[in-house]
């Protein structure tokens, strides 16, 4: 009843008219917050490693499980660590090697000679490997491919190479003498170059190209039971 009073009084009383519509504003923000659904909180305490207290929990709605830095570190270090190094075949280069050397031996030896040269260029000779794995990338023909690293020649192992098929043919011939006067060992230039940018640019998008999360969640689905042992996983659904 006294509640009526007021509200009649307030809305007939002129000398209430000033305060009218301030108050009605704050009477209706004060019924919108009341209005307003209010955001639910996550009150559960946990521990990996030690059992869920409560009731099973279970997903109200989907989302996305995120990797914790620690994966997301150890991710990039692992895709940082498995980029292969990127080097580029140049075919021409054989070519002016056989001139070389085809203009130094004796014909005799030309032959084979031009054939070890054919299987040493195929497998790449190279002025420096970077690479410390097993595998490189090569870009040969338009295309690029992994090659072993551990079959590439640099220039001193292709004359050895050169020198020990010779000899293997000629055993009588002095092909050490040959290759001292004739300097055949720096007439082996490399053809294939390590191209630092590319393989920069390869590690980048490795390192880039990683996915935040680890699955997902969906609704309904159960995330720890009563009774449950919180393990890793379980923990990280729960963050």
């Amino acid at each position: 009843q006294e509640l009526f009073n007021f509200t009649f009084l307030f809305f007939t009383d002129t000398d209430m008219k000033q305060y009218r519509i301030p108050l009605m504003i704050c009477l209706v923000l004060a019924v919108m917050l009341l209005l307003y659904p209010r955001r639910s909180g996550f009150h559960y305490r946990y521990q990996t490693g030690r059992v869920w207290n409560y009731e099973a929990l279970t997903a109200d709605f989907d989302f996305p499980i995120l990797k914790t830095e620690e994966q997301l570190r150890a991710e990039r270090e692992q895709k940082s660590s498995g980029v292969l190094d990127y080097y580029r075949y140049d075919p021409a280069v054989l070519e002016q090697v056989q001139r070389s050397v085809a203009g130094v031996v004796p014909d005799t030896v030309k032959y084979v000679a031009d054939r070890s040269l054919r299987t040493i260029y195929s497998k790449g000779v190279v002025s420096y490997l970077n690479s410390k794995g097993d595998q490189i990338l090569v870009k040969r023909d338009k295309r690029v491919g992994r090659y072993p690293s551990g079959e590439v020649f640099m220039p001193s192992d292709a004359a050895e190479r050169l020198q020990e098929d010779i000899s293997e043919r000629y055993p009588d011939y002095n092909v050490d003498s040959l290759f001292k006067a004739a300097r055949i060992a720096a007439m082996l230039l490399p053809n294939m170059t390590y191209d630092p940018e590319t393989t920069a640019t390869i590690a980048r998008e490795a390192y880039n190209y990683i996915s935040p999360t680890s699955g997902m969640v969906y609704a309904g689905q159960q995330i720890v039971d009563e009774g449950e042992l919180v393990t890793a996983e379980i923990a990280q659904m729960l963050d």
